[in-house]
Formats: structure tokens, C-alpha cells, sequence
């Protein structure tokens, strides 16, 4: 495959991995309006309603994914920035997809791994400041523990996996060209 076919494959696979993504992440807030907010458990402190800000940064966080293939950074901060807005708001926890894709995709490029690790980190940094949130009216001191441990673990896993795996997967690609470069 040439390198014009390649790059045109790549655009269009990122072109249906933002529909995806965006239709996902849409479903799942325009499916939450109208909807009493959650409450795991008595003291859960409730979440602040879907509304308009809440569709306007999903819209931002899946078209973020756009930008990422050809201005990385200016895509991993629209990513992390919306969700980072739609969690701080206080909407109830969603929206990660964005976010998620964009790190992976920048780190298994391997150009800006740092800034993707930092924006997973400010993604999960968002994350842990609703779990306290949420957590700070409980009562029960093991049903705090376990919130943390059950919505920080996820949290942890849905932002730094992404960056394991880019990492992996890009290492993998180096090994493979390197081994190459050795039998030629």
C-alpha cells in the first residue's frame, strides 16, 4: 500500500471512529435527559441534569478527535478538556470514549506521549475530584472506600490503559522495523 492510499485509508478509519464514538457518547447523554439522577447509595450526592452544556461538550470531546491526526495536541486538549468540563459540572460519570481514543492514538504514534500521559492524568485528576463529590455526604465509611475503590480503579483503567496500550502497540511497531532494518 503507498503512502498517499495509507494516509487516506487512516483518515477515513479516524472519520469512522469519530461517528462511532460521537454516536456512542451522544446516545448515552441524550438518553440520560429527563432521567432522576443517580443514587448508588443514600448520601450519594446527586449529579446536575443533562442539559445543553452537557450535549455541547460531548459534541467538543468527539469532534477533539478530528483535529487528533493531524494536530495531536490540539486534540488531546479538546478531548481531555471536555471531559473535564462534563465531569466538573457534575454530570453523571460518562463521556470518557473521547478522551480514551485520543491518548491511545497519540501514544501508539508515538509523538506527544508525555502530553497524552498528562491528559490522561488530568482526566483521571477530574474524575477523582467528582468521586469526592459524590462521596463527601456518605455516611458509611465502607461504602465510601468501596466507591473509591470501584469508581477510582475504573477511572484509573479507562484513562491509563489507553496509554499502556498505545505504548505497546508502538513498541511492538518499533521492534518489528528494527528487525527489518537488521535483515536488510
Amino acid at each position: 500500500m503507498s503512502q498517499e492510499t495509507q494516509s487516506s485509508h487512516n483518515r477515513w478509519v479516524l472519520v469512522v471512529l469519530v461517528l462511532i464514538v460521537a454516536a456512542i457518547e451522544l446516545a448515552a447523554t441524550i438518553g440520560s435527559f429527563g432521567a432522576e439522577p443517580m443514587e448508588l447509595v443514600p448520601g450519594w450526592a446527586p449529579t446536575r441534569p443533562t442539559d445543553s452544556w452537557a450535549i455541547t461538550l460531548t459534541l467538543a470531546g468527539a469532534a477533539g478527535l478530528i483535529t487528533v491526526g493531524r494536530w495531536p495536541l490540539v486534540g488531546l486538549a479538546t478531548t481531555a478538556g471536555a471531559y473535564a468540563a462534563f465531569i466538573l459540572r457534575d454530570y453523571e460519570f460518562g463521556m470518557t470514549l473521547p478522551a480514551m481514543v485520543a491518548v491511545f492514538i497519540v501514544v501508539q504514534r508515538g509523538k506527544h506521549r508525555l502530553m497524552a500521559l498528562f491528559a490522561a492524568l488530568v482526566c483521571l485528576g477530574a474524575t477523582l475530584a467528582w468521586i469526592v463529590q459524590r462521596t463527601t455526604t456518605i455516611d458509611e465509611g465502607g461504602v465510601v472506600i468501596l466507591a473509591w475503590v470501584a469508581f477510582g480503579t475504573v477511572s484509573a483503567v479507562f484513562f491509563l490503559l489507553p496509554v499502556l496500550l498505545g505504548e505497546l502497540l508502538r513498541l511492538r511497531r518499533v521492534v518489528k522495523q528494527d528487525s527489518f532494518a537488521l535483515e536488510a
